[in-house]
């Protein structure tokens, strides 16, 4: 296994946390009830929101949350799962090309008949104008791209705006420059977790891991809509 992959995946609390489904639901970024939470109430979540507290039998199939009140939330994993095994489903029945879309999580089957070169186009959404608004395309080829942006969902509160990104440590969404990460890879949860992941780094560090895995790229957009790209995709980005 690459050691960027083993050391930074679920493994560690603050890149990859099933366990923050309660975070989530205290701030409810994303839905009509969406509040800044108070700091105590913050603190007195982030006791429930450690991994090591989720306790797997596999033996038995069983997962055990110690503390009560405890919450599981898969929304980094879920649509990255399901897209994958839809792909299995349509393969299994013969499904030679397709395009599996799901929000932010494509996943492309075989070879596209729409155009000689054979690749789908995947849109980039520019982070500063309305969806539909694109910085560029991205070619891929029986392959999926994810992207996890700080503009999709968003609580603005006395003049500053918090995303849905959290990080576990400290219980407010991640500060950096990075406005969003796309990550294309075989699988589609790849995408999903690696998108979470990347999230937590500077760009620089995001872009030094990426290039050091096989199978794996990125893009990387700032603050400033300036795009960032790992070294296998430099040459086929298509800016718009």
């Amino acid at each position: 296994m690459n050691k960027y992959r083993e050391k930074y995946s679920i493994s560690s609390n603050r890149f990859l946390n099933i366990a923050i489904g309660k975070l989530v639901k205290l701030w409810k970024i994303g839905f009509d009830e969406a509040r800044k939470p108070t700091d105590i109430e913050i603190k007195n979540v982030l006791s429930l929101i450690d991994l090591e507290n989720i306790i797997l039998n596999e033996d038995e199939c069983s997962i055990y949350l110690s503390k009560k009140n405890m919450e599981i939330d898969l929304g980094a994993l879920a649509k990255g799962y399901f897209a994958d095994k839809i792909k299995d489903y349509l393969l299994a029945k013969g499904v030679k090309s397709g395009i599996i879309d799901l929000g932010g999580n494509v996943l492309t089957l075989g070879t596209s008949y729409k155009n000689n070169h054979g690749f789908c186009l995947v849109g980039i959404q520019n982070s500063k104008e309305n969806r539909g608004n694109l910085l560029g395309v991205i070619p891929i080829k029986d392959k999926s791209v994810v992207t996890s942006g700080i503009y999709e969902r968003v609580l603005n509160f006395n003049g500053e705006k918090y995303h849905y990104i959290f990080d576990s440590l400290t219980g407010y969404p991640i500060k950096n420059e990075i406005a969003s990460v796309s990550v294309i890879a075989n699988k589609s949860l790849d995408c999903e977790i690696w998108t979470t992941i990347l999230f937590s780094y500077s760009i620089e560090k995001a872009l030094h891991i990426i290039n050091s895995m096989k199978d794996f790229e990125c893009l990387i957009i700032d603050k400033n809509n300036k795009i960032y790209l790992s070294d296998g995709i430099k040459d086929i980005f298509i800016k718009l």
